[in-house]
């Protein structure tokens, strides 16, 4: 016989499942409880024993705070944690189409449909036109005459047909003139596609493109003289288990420090990446650097860094790392092409087979070509 037990602080609001023998013997049981007396680190031993696996690997892929912390609520289905109505309307169409929501006329398409349409390269009213479109809420003559609105539903330029967003879009006389002004014509859905994107002017490109063109460098660059780099990374297997690589250099390219470790099972990429973060900035404390710039290739914990607020796993663990701030005189935080990071990358899959590995002024063999080139490719530093 098990006992369920609903934990709403796990991801996905997965119970907890214990045998009635555990929870006669232990009675209330609090979070804490499943944690090192006197200590924020999980209990392994224990919860493998009084939970069943799922509810033990969720659990221990929950990372935990370096000091306590209030408990607070957030928002699991947002990147950052905060409610918005939005994400709350996303939310209620998922549930909607899984079949646990209200009913919908809106057309059941692929999530890729979707996505493509996100993403084509037009403007944003274009796309949430064809959005709405899609959806059947466009605000053709049928639909606000359905809402009871005193709109007459016949299409105002041919009176003797309902304004539909079928008829309006394509069927219209004004809008069949259209199409074939157009040197899309008549095409198929994949000849339309491929002819729109050469049809865009630049003006409208523009908003599309201006996220990716951050001015990177595309190799690893030393640091300023008497400051630090530290380039971090974490890699993940199939199991959910990540790994975590680091190497700190000065301004002549000179190795510190090359490490690697094991960051335990995480529930996202990103969590690792944060995760690796933190290791980072508590090796660079442990080994008494004062000025680092640190340097990572994940633009998403780049993003939570540079945001002031949210209440996301990734920023409680982001937190973390700016309680450590304090232990640095001069610090940074860079983002970096992932062809600059090749070191740290290299070092992250090599926890895997090293495990737990830190090594003083200088690299494993199977990192030492990276480092080298590094080097060779990356200008001198000069003082101010």
């Amino acid at each position: 016989m098990h006992g369920k037990i609903n934990a709403c602080w796990l991801v996905g609001d997965a119970p907890m499942v214990f045998s009635e023998d555990i929870v006669k013997q232990f009675g209330t049981v609090h979070v804490s409880d499943l944690m090192l007396p006197g200590s924020l680190v999980w209990n392994k031993p224990l919860i493998e024993f009084v939970c069943c696996p799922p509810t033990a690997s969720a659990i221990l892929a929950m990372p935990l705070p370096l000091v306590p912390r209030m408990d607070i609520f957030y928002w699991p289905w947002t990147p950052d944690g905060l409610y918005s109505t939005k994400f709350g309307y996303q939310f209620l169409r998922r549930e909607d189409e899984s079949g646990h929501g209200s009913s919908s006329h809106a057309p059941s398409l692929p999530s890729a449909c979707w996505k493509g349409l996100w993403k084509a390269p037009t403007l944003p009213r274009r796309r949430e036109t064809a959005w709405r479109a899609c959806l059947g809420v466009l605000p053709v003559n049928t639909i606000l005459h359905a809402r009871g609105l005193a709109v007459d539903p016949v299409c105002p330029r041919c009176p003797d047909e309902v304004e539909t967003i079928e008829h309006a879009l394509l069927c219209c006389l004004m809008a069949r003139m259209v199409w074939f002004a157009s040197p899309l014509v008549y095409a198929t859905v994949e000849q339309v596609l491929k002819r729109v994107s050469t049809l865009l002017p630049p003006s409208d490109l523009q908003p599309v493109m201006q996220r990716s063109s951050r001015s990177l460098p595309p190799v690893w660059s030393r640091p300023a003289v008497g400051v630090f780099k530290v380039n971090l990374d974490a890699a993940l297997q199939q199991n959910g288990e990540a790994g975590g690589g680091l190497i700190a250099r000065d301004s002549y390219g000179e190795v510190i420090a090359a490490a690697c470790r094991l960051l335990g099972p995480v529930l996202a990429p990103s969590i690792a990446e944060a995760l690796a973060l933190r290791w980072a900035m508590l090796m660079a404390k442990d080994l008494g650097l004062r000025r680092v710039a640190f340097e990572t290739d994940c633009l998403v914990l780049f993003d939570v860094w540079s945001r002031t607020n949210g209440s996301s796993i990734l920023d409680s663990i982001v937190m973390d790392c700016r309680y450590l701030l304090p232990n640095f005189d001069v610090f940074s935080f860079l983002f970096v092409r992932r062809s600059g990071n090749c070191a740290a990358d290299a070092l992250a899959h090599l926890s895997f087979s090293y495990r737990d590995f830190v090594c003083l002024e200088e690299v494993p063999q199977e990192v030492l070509d990276i480092v080298q080139y590094d080097v060779m490719t990356s200008r001198p530093s000069f003082s101010s």
